[in-house]
């Protein structure tokens, strides 16, 4: 439902630029890990409790996993 609803809804939330790819779902995903991970590493948790905390707030519960968000 939230794909259909970004997919249907892009057009009134995207900027139109020549270099950014179109808004999905796993996009934001990513986004979200990555601006958090800096956020928590800013509020002094460690690289892996900052990983762990992510891993369970996407509802992964495995580090690894959350390794490839913050590629």
């Amino acid at each position: 439902q939230v794909q259909n609803f970004i997919y249907n809804h892009r057009e009134q939330v995207q900027e139109h630029t020549n270099n950014r790819a179109d808004i999905t779902f796993h996009g934001l995903r990513h986004t979200y890990a990555q601006e958090r991970y800096k956020e928590l590493r800013e509020l002094g948790k460690s690289n892996y409790d900052a990983r762990l905390t992510i891993a369970n707030e996407l509802g992964h519960f495995r580090v690894e996993i959350t390794n490839t968000y913050l590629k």
